[in-house]
């Protein structure tokens, strides 16, 4: 059993390193791209990151719900537990199909990826909101701005004509997210990086 957990642990480190580093990794490498004009759907088209950015797709996913799993485990039960444990298998499972379903099918592809985006910002919004509620207040607080900050990463689709600089904004709150909720990060300090993350995507 605790082999198991250390295991878990481990892909949930492994994963959310990966969510941050693999988009760099492939920009790198794809020297036509562009953070401002370009989505990171691109790489799954592209003949030198094709057979790459699926596996970075699923191991993200996996991570996300198995720490997912974790918190949700930890702090609730019942109903609650129900509730935030669907909202989190439908998102993961949006984000696991845009593996499957590339942008050459646009329609199925946004929509699959718009699953991910929109309900997975949900859960952390009603994970958040139930924390306070249960007096949780700078847990909850945390994770209820960390919703809205998500919501906000939106309005960096509008001045360009790509989608990667929003995209990889949301990746890195959500993974911050994750690592503050799962190790127990002063919200001062994951504020700070938070902060820190924004001003860099502004530049």
């Amino acid at each position: 059993m605790k082999h198991i957990i250390k295991i878990k642990k481990l892909w949930i480190d492994i994963s959310f390193s990966i969510a941050l580093l693999i988009p760099l990794v492939a920009s790198l490498i794809i020297k036509d791209w562009s953070i401002y004009t370009s989505a990171l759907s691109d790489f799954a088209t592209q003949p030198r990151t094709a057979g790459l950015w699926p596996i970075y797709l699923v191991i993200t996913a996996v991570g996300l719900w198995l720490n997912g799993s974790n918190m949700i485990e930890n702090k609730y039960e019942g109903i609650k537990s129900h509730v935030l444990s669907y909202m989190l298998n439908i998102s993961c499972t949006g984000l696991f199909l845009t593996a499957l379903i590339t942008d050459e099918f646009r329609i199925a592809h946004t929509i699959v990826a718009g699953i991910f985006f929109l309900v997975y910002c949900l859960f952390i919004f009603v994970y958040g909101f139930w924390q306070i509620k249960d007096k949780s207040l700078k847990e909850g607080g945390f994770s209820v701005i960390t919703s809205f900050l998500l919501l906000l990463t939106t309005l960096l689709a509008i001045p360009f004509s790509g989608l990667a600089l929003f995209e990889i904004s949301y990746i890195a709150i959500i993974v911050l997210w994750n690592w503050s909720i799962r190790r127990k990060t002063p919200v001062a300090k994951a504020t700070k990086i938070f902060n820190s993350i924004i001003n860099r995507c502004r530049k």
